[in-house]
């Protein structure tokens, strides 16, 4: 399976081992089958992780200070000109 990451190899079939397995279980017989499950599952996940980092960096203060920084920044620098 060809799969793009920016993790090096050996870190990403470490998250993508359990997957296989399960995989496995579900698809005994049908490695195409159980690819694509592994292939859809990994992008569910991927998905969900990124959401709650979402989350997690909208409720952090200095996000919000940074943003109104650049937000003043750009005023500031358009003003300027």
């Amino acid at each position: 399976m060809a799969y793009r990451s920016s993790l090096g190899a050996i870190e990403t079939q470490k998250l993508l081992e359990p997957l296989w397995n399960i995989a496995r279980t579900i698809f005994p017989t049908q490695t195409a089958k159980a690819e694509a499950w592994v292939i859809l599952e990994a992008k569910r996940q991927g998905l969900e992780y990124a959401k709650q980092k979402t989350v997690e960096a909208g409720a952090n203060p200095l996000v919000w200070a940074a943003l109104g920084l650049g937000a003043v920044g750009l005023i500031f620098g358009l003003m300027r000109r």
